[in-house]
């Protein structure tokens, strides 16, 4: 599994669930745009960082997730 997130809590959480990582952070744009709601910054970045590790690892699943305070 590749988590796609520099989040060391997310990477802690998982890997107390028993699962092997490889810890692959993007970088990428997180601003958001001009009306987006919360719901679709989180979405849009989540994929954006998916989409960019993704072809450094193919074969492999990819797990990214976003958060936003409101």
């Amino acid at each position: 599994l590749v988590l796609a997130s520099s989040s060391p809590r997310r990477k802690l959480l998982l890997a107390q669930a028993g699962l092997v990582l490889v810890v692959d952070a993007p970088r990428v744009d997180e601003g958001d745009l001009p009306g987006e709601t919360a719901r679709d910054f989180v979405l849009r970045v989540a994929r954006k960082k998916a989409h960019a590790v993704s072809p450094r690892h193919p074969g492999r699943a990819v797990l990214d997730a976003d958060t936003a305070v409101v």
